[in-house]
């Protein structure tokens, strides 16, 4: 059988950070990685045009593969027509938008408070004068007339919180249509609603332009690529927002692993199998954002049982009550729910979704579902890991949570992570019932809390515990295997005679922990 280490080192060279040290062609490969990266989020924001995109043929490059398109690279022209024509026809005023050289649908949305993450009073009031002075040098009222709109704007906007409340009102909708120049738009007040809460990096309102390419092509992968540059409807807006960059980033760097990963299982190596329910991801890419409270999200089995999954909280699946008040307390009180749990993941939890602070201002970005979900991916890769070797999921779920660590009570209250130091540390299981505090003190004591935190330090952590892991739980094979990893010969025993106990050097261990 194969050793928890290296199975775990499999898993993390394809799925995670690598461990061990990797030969010098898979060096370059990763530094490619960042360098693209780099290349990528210094230039994207001069481009807003697909024209302009296919003619950096490394920007080109990299968009395409983070959209799973890299084999079209040989057709630039295609690609140029694809996201020029776009998805949404989101205005009927074409002509006047090319006329004026400008982006209104950008500007308006832009002009708002409704698609922000935090808006202070001074801000919002600022917004709220520059409105009312674009609509008094654009509108054609004159004397009383204008007062009284401008009064009424001024006396009412300041309570809507998204934009559908504003086109709601025929009076408000009139000063804000007429400042941007749209006077004539007020039969596409739904339409008008929808780009105002999407945000003007997030083009998903309007009519789909049905005879645009990206809608007619077969391949679902154009009307994909087009809707997230979105050049056709907001110009620069998208690739000028860092939380879209972040996204394609995020994509590019997994297609470019599953490459990896698909050329590796071609020459015979064995990877370990995702084995993901994409029905439920894209159920919970379609309808999280219709979810508004913490009440909404339990009510639906589905989105419910995935969030849970994607934070670590599966197995709080049955404790409704808890994780209704852990999301409709949130974070921002001190003394709320989430911040008072030993387990922190709750914390996390509450605070992605913000349904406290924010109402569903979270939930109704397109980047956070793609967040959500690749916290679910990498939650179900890691059980399905597990399903032959626990010990591989535990030094998995160790690595990903090491670095957020702030007190040893975090691991005290995290089972999986208290198996792991207590293993490590071969600690018997009786001691799992000592005091807290002195727990933690023994813990402090024998471990560097921030050398865990640490690369190079968790690496060496791994070792001690995968190696003590199978002589704890492996099979005489697999232990040889993990004692071979470190120059022990299993077969002698402390006296150099056959088949005895093991003597093993505490320096092979990792002895800097101790």
């Amino acid at each position: 059988m194969t050793s928890t280490y290296l199975s775990y080192l499999t898993f993390e060279r394809n799925y995670g950070r690598p461990l061990e040290p990797i030969d010098t062609a898979e060096a370059e490969g990763r530094r490619d990685l960042e360098a693209e990266e780099a290349y990528f989020r210094a230039k994207i924001g001069s481009v807003s045009t697909g024209a302009e995109l296919i003619a950096d043929e490394r920007l080109l490059n990299y968009a395409l593969t983070a959209f799973g398109l890299s084999d079209k690279a040989d057709d630039p022209e295609l690609i140029q027509q694809i996201l020029d024509e776009g998805v949404f026809d989101p205005f009927s005023a074409d002509a006047k938008l090319e006329q004026t050289g400008t982006n209104e649908i950008d500007t308006l949305a832009k002009a708002f408070w409704f698609s922000d993450d935090l808006v202070f009073d001074f801000e919002k009031q600022n917004a709220i004068d520059t409105v009312a002075s674009r609509f008094a040098t654009r509108t054609q009222l004159t004397g009383a007339a204008l007062t009284e709109a401008i009064t009424y704007f001024r006396n009412n906007v300041g309570s809507l919180t998204t934009g559908k409340q504003l086109v709601q009102d025929d009076k408000l909708l009139a000063v804000a249509l007429t400042a941007y120049g749209l006077g004539g738009e007020q039969e596409n007040r739904e339409l008008i609603g929808r780009a105002l809460d999407a945000g003007f990096y997030n083009p998903s309102a309007g009519d789909l332009a049905e005879e645009s390419l990206a809608n007619t092509a077969r391949d679902s992968r154009y009307g994909i690529f087009a809707r997230a540059f979105a050049f056709a409807e907001v110009g620069h807006g998208n690739v000028r927002n860092p939380k879209f960059l972040d996204s394609v980033v995020s994509n590019y760097n997994r297609e470019t692993l599953k490459a990896e990963a698909k050329a590796a299982q071609d020459t015979g190596r064995q990877l370990p199998l995702a084995k993901f329910n994409e029905r439920e991801i894209q159920y919970f890419r379609e309808n999280i954002g219709n979810v508004s409270s913490a009440e909404e999200l339990l009510a639906d089995e589905r989105l419910y049982r995935f969030a849970l999954t994607a934070f670590d909280l599966e197995s709080q699946v049955d404790s409704r009550a808890l994780v209704k008040k852990v999301l409709e307390e949130g974070v921002a009180d001190p003394d709320s729910l989430a911040n008072k749990l030993v387990d922190k993941k709750f914390r996390d939890f509450a605070r992605a979704f913000a349904f406290a602070e924010s109402g569903d201002r979270n939930v109704r970005n397109p980047n956070f579902a793609e967040e959500v979900i690749g916290k679910y991916r990498r939650v179900k890769l890691e059980g399905d890991a597990g399903e032959d070797n626990i010990g591989v999921r535990l030094a998995a779920y160790f690595d990903r949570k090491a670095p957020g660590l702030t007190s040893w009570f975090s691991v005290l209250g995290d089972k999986a992570l208290r198996e792991v130091i207590f293993t490590a540390l071969d600690l018997p299981d009786e001691m799992q019932r000592t005091n807290p505090d002195k727990l933690a003190e023994i813990f402090e004591d024998r471990l560097d809390l921030d050398e865990l935190k640490d690369p190079e330090g968790r690496k060496k952590f791994l070792q001690r515990f995968t190696l003590l892991y199978d002589i704890r739980n492996g099979a005489p094979g697999q232990v040889s295997n993990t004692l071979a990893l470190y120059g022990i010969d299993p077969t002698l025993d402390a006296g150099g005679g056959a088949g005895g106990i093991v003597s093993i050097d505490p320096a092979t261990l990792g002895a800097t922990f101790f």
